[in-house]
């Protein structure tokens, strides 16, 4: 037996709860090493001296070509959960499998199993009802329309008190609105849109106001319509949130600018030093060395509590259902929780969005984003189908491995798609 192959780690994807009674349980072992896994599990504080177990058989739910996954769900009576495993080999040798680690026998205490210490609710990782059948439209709002299947393709710039707001192609949230029937004939019922504040480029991730809509794309009440009408047509909208960091022209940056120092605002940022510089690079943290992207301090509560405002506003205001976070991975992760709490004590089911392009699991337990961007699933299909560099065996194995990364309902809800605005066409149009 390759028992160096062979995994189990309580609490964790593992072992999770998908309803207050229900539990998952998941080990991994080396490919075609066990042919049958079998879970004994009772209550871990049963009044008996002798723990009353039940059996049942695992299940062998896929291989990544590398290693099998056997998974078992249970429905207990118990609130409190001791479990080990005894695992059979190819050849038919047998091991029990426990937090003590492999027996020929099983003669250990009860305290030396596996443990689910308590099944709580409030634990559980639930997903917003409405995203299980969930189909998303990625609309960059500059490049899509100002009109039904139309767009003037034409630079604008306007210019209010002093401050410079810029569109390349002339897109609008009316020409959203005007062509939700066409995104809606698709087959989509979730549009994410890129950022529609106000910022002075067009693509909108150097913000100036989080409180107020990009003139160039159109006002507060644009907004409200386009979410009522795409609500009318059972279609969701996620906005982006750019809270790593913001504009050169934010109201907190410009008073940093204008007083150094002496400004209420330095705690506001990342790592300032003075004097401030900007060029060749910047002299302190900034987005990807950009100087007009200034790294905001999500450690700072008045930052917390500014972005958390943000975050409620467009709920209260114009009823979006979902955030999706830019940068999620350099942000400080109880940022995340405050901003979670915030949003679901203003709409219970919305939907939380990291833009994390690795392995997701420590920000993916429930407590801070619901999905992240499953750049996973983009790089794999690329290589599948526009590369042609992997078999259907090497395709489906990758797969199996990407979703068992997390927890089953979180797996079934990550954002997966074929490119994005950050990244080129997966085909070449």
């Amino acid at each position: 037996m390759n028992i160096a192959g062979i995994m189990h780690v309580p609490l964790s994807k593992d072992a999770y709860m998908i309803k207050e009674d229900t539990l998952v349980i998941c080990l991994r072992a080396a490919r075609g090493d066990l042919k049958k896994v079998t879970l004994f599990y009772g209550d871990r504080v049963d009044v008996n001296p002798v723990v009353k177990v039940t059996e049942t058989e695992m299940n062998l739910s896929g291989s990544d070509g590398v290693f099998d996954y056997f998974e078992a769900e249970i429905k207990t009576e118990y609130t409190r959960v001791c479990y080990y495993f005894y695992l059979t080999d190819q050849n038919n040798k047998s091991l029990y499998y426990s937090e003590y680690g492999f027996t020929a026998v099983m003669d250990r205490s009860r305290t030396e199993y596996f443990q689910f210490p308590y099944l709580r609710k409030e634990d559980m990782i639930v997903m917003p009802e409405w995203t299980k059948d969930m189909i998303m439209y990625h609309i960059f709002p500059d490049s899509f329309a100002d009109g039904h299947r139309s767009i003037s393709a034409s630079e604008k710039e306007i210019v209010k008190d002093g401050i410079f707001y810029r569109s390349k192609n002339g897109g609008t949230l009316k020409g959203i609105t005007k062509n939700l029937d066409y995104i809606c004939d698709l087959g989509a019922n979730c549009i994410y849109i890129n950022p529609i504040f106000k910022a002075n480029s067009c693509h909108k991730y150097d913000t100036v106001d989080y409180f107020d809509i990009d003139p160039c794309f159109g006002t507060i009440e644009d907004l409200k319509t386009l979410v009522k009408e795409a609500h009318g047509k059972g279609i969701r909208i996620i906005l982006d949130g750019v809270f790593n960091h913001c504009g050169p022209d934010f109201f907190a940056f410009k008073d940093v600018l204008k007083k150094g120092e002496k400004s209420n605002y330095v705690d506001w940022f990342y790592k300032l030093r003075f004097p401030i510089q900007m060029e060749p690079y910047p002299n302190y943290e900034a987005f990807a060395y950009v100087p007009s992207m200034p790294k905001l301090n999500t450690g700072n509560p008045e930052v917390v509590k500014y972005c958390c405002d943000v975050g409620r506003f467009w709920i209260r205001e114009c009823d979006i259902d979902g955030w999706r976070m830019d940068v999620a991975n350099e942000i400080n992760h109880e940022f995340f929780r405050e901003f979670k709490k915030a949003i679901r004590e203003e709409k219970s089911d919305c939907f939380l969005i990291g833009e994390i392009w690795e392995d997701s699991g420590v920000w993916l337990q429930g407590d801070q984003f619901d999905s992240t961007m499953n750049y996973t699933f983009t790089n794999i299909c690329e290589d599948f189908f526009a590369k042609e560099l992997l078999s259907v065996t090497e395709f489906d194995g990758k797969m199996q491995k990407m979703i068992r990364r997390y927890p089953r309902q979180v797996a079934l809800a990550q954002m997966n798609f074929l490119d994005t605005h950050d990244i080129k066409r997966l085909l070449p149009l």
